[in-house]
């Protein structure tokens, strides 16, 4: 099975409720697949969605080391900003989606986020 179908048999077993098979799931993952970024970017995402923020920064992290483009790019820097601000580290979060913006500047809501929390931060 392809490290894509692992990705969606994982999301079926979160929407099943079979939390800790997805969390042995996406740990494998990320020991096959240690170089695809996109493996280490979703394995993030499931944990921020179980509310593991501080087990997901670090994935995002690694996701975003190994290299992400476009879209998915654009989409890590905002979960890993938003999972920065949840852990109370606003400066990083107000850098995060100001790199964000130089990738999406014309999303008006990712303009007023970043705005909002640099207000909030005082950056």
């Amino acid at each position: 099975m392809s490290w894509q179908a692992e990705i969606e048999r994982g999301y079926e077993l979160y929407r099943q409720g079979e939390h800790r098979e997805v969390l042995k799931r996406f740990a494998r993952l990320r020991l096959e697949y240690p170089d695809v970024a996109q493996v280490w970017n979703e394995s993030a995402g499931m944990h921020d969605r179980m509310g593991f923020e501080e087990d997901a920064a670090p994935l995002y992290e690694r996701a975003l080391a190994l290299g992400l483009e476009g879209e998915e790019l654009v989409d890590c820097l905002i979960c890993l900003g938003s999972t920065y601000r949840n852990l109370g580290r606003g400066g990083d979060a107000v850098r995060l989606l100001g790199q964000a913006l130089l990738h999406e500047s014309k999303d008006a809501k990712l303009q007023g986020y970043h705005r909002a929390l640099g207000v909030y931060f005082g950056n």
